[in-house]
């Protein structure tokens, strides 16, 4: 019975002893990390959806977006582990990621119903000219 007690408590002990990642020394905060991240789930999502035409580019994921953000891969390794260990940071982090998703989505579908209502405003040439009523009349005389 001493030995499970022993055991039990230095599984407890050393568990609590767990050292986490210290903040990284190019920190990131959640609003640059939201950032980071919705640009990899945009990249994604066009990739998913044509692959060729992405391939095509010849533009690597990964690169465009540490340049984009001016980061190197290290720099977005040390702060996901940062934020991994910490739950509710991460999770804040990846709300206000899908915030910023969804507001770039609802602006999408927002422009395309413009075009669609001005692609319906637009009549062809042909059914103006056959209104015209003085076309008509010529042509019936």
């Amino acid at each position: 019975m001493k030995k499970i007690i022993f055991i039990l408590f230095i599984t407890i002990v050393g568990c609590v002893n767990i050292n986490k990642v210290e903040r990284p020394e190019s920190f990131l905060d959640i609003e640059k990390m939201s950032d980071v991240f919705a640009d990899l789930y945009l990249i994604e999502g066009a990739i998913g959806t044509n692959r060729d035409n992405f391939m095509k580019t010849g533009t690597l994921p990964t690169a465009y977006i540490y340049k984009k953000h001016q980061i190197d891969s290290l720099v977005f390794k040390e702060n996901l582990e940062y934020y991994n260990q910490r739950p509710d940071e991460y999770l804040e982090m990846i709300e206000l990621t899908q915030s910023k998703l969804n507001t770039i989505k609802d602006s999408i579908a927002a422009r395309q119903q413009r075009e669609n209502k001005l692609g319906e405003l637009k009549t062809p040439l042909n059914t103006l000219l056959e209104r015209d009523s003085i076309n008509n009349l010529k042509e019936e005389n």
